[in-house]
């Protein structure tokens, strides 16, 4: 596992470089090095780097990597490849509750915004799971009430925008199609101090993921408290699914696709695929954005819009293959 996550790492850092560079503002490798390591007051692309580039690559990095894993660690608890935030309506009540947030308070960021997703989040959580019960609990249902859940909280979010103002609403509708342009070191220092301890726990606790991942039943028998896990386990990912919503918007696929494929390459132990699961999402995050800042210079695509882009073709690629990933 060392030797996996050191080449992952190694590319992380080449393409954390590779974005520090990239953009309208032309800037060298040296330059760079320079500005992070020992001059930091060396002018206008000091300034980019620093005030502008660096922030943005950062909360790229940490919601790639909150999303990655929140997908893990519901695929896991639900034994379905296909449970992730957005198909668990998860995503859509986070995004209803800093919606709401930003509507009430303004687009002004603050400790309220990210508490908003959060609580939007648990609250999609508890629906799904009170609706899900009415048809015995299956997967299926849960992830049938979770994408309708999804749809209703995302429909609700769009009447808001009949109460917003019309100079709001090209920021709002970025913030939907995920955007990472507005990051800066507050938000960055709100999503480290959250997300990276989450992340920590569920790595932590990563063993009683994979007794859970064998059933209820088995779990039971071999002495894990299966209510309180599943909760735990909820809690966590809905606050790293919310808080990332909070600070990027609305970016999708990273909790499906990521860990599948981590699972494909590597096997299903879950500490293994949580671990790779963080770097590799932060990565592909942090590519897409990037990729999204420079194809279309000086105009930028939303990277909620490259993200979904990438997964729908991963995912039609392997419904045409005909290759199934599985969970546990």
């Amino acid at each position: 596992m060392k030797i996996k996550v050191f080449l992952i790492l190694l590319l992380l850092l080449i393409i954390v470089i590779f974005s520090l560079k990239s953009g309208e503002v032309k800037i060298s490798y040296q330059e760079i090095f320079k500005t992070l390591f020992s001059d930091r007051t060396g002018g206008i692309n000091s300034s980019v780097i620093l005030d502008i580039r660096l922030p943005r690559v950062l909360i790229a990095l940490i919601v790639g990597a909150g999303l990655a894993v929140s997908g893990a660690v519901f695929q896991s608890i639900l034994r379905n490849p296909l449970a992730e935030p957005y198909t668990l309506g998860i995503s859509g009540g986070a995004c209803f509750g800093v919606a709401l947030a930003n509507l009430i308070l303004g687009f002004k960021f603050s400790f309220l915004i990210p508490l908003a997703g959060w609580l939007g989040a648990l609250a999609a959580v508890l629906i799904v799971y009170l609706l899900s019960l009415r048809r015995n609990f299956t997967t299926i249902s849960l992830i049938l009430s979770g994408v309708v859940i999804n749809f209703l909280f995302s429909s609700l979010v769009l009447v808001m925008f009949a109460f917003i103002r019309s100079n709001r609403v090209q920021s709002m509708m970025l913030w939907l199609m995920g955007d990472l342009s507005s990051s800066s070191l507050s938000s960055v220092k709100i999503g480290y101090a959250i997300i990276l301890p989450a992340i920590l726990i569920v790595v932590l606790l990563s063993r009683r993921l994979d007794i859970l991942s064998l059933g209820d039943e088995k779990a039971h028998s071999l002495g894990v408290d299966v209510k309180k896990y599943k909760k735990v386990f909820y809690i966590l990912a809905s606050i790293i699914t919310g808080t990332a919503i909070a600070l990027s918007g609305v970016v999708g696929f990273i909790g499906l696709l990521i860990p599948h494929l981590m699972r494909k390459i590597f096997g299903t132990l879950n500490r293994t695929v949580i671990v790779l699961s963080t770097l590799s999402g932060a990565a592909f995050l942090l590519l897409a954005d990037t990729f999204a800042r420079i194809i279309i210079s000086p105009l930028e695509l939303p990277v909620g819009v490259v993200t979904g882009l990438v997964g729908g073709i991963f995912f039609i690629a392997v419904l045409i293959l005909g290759k199934e990933f599985k969970v546990g």
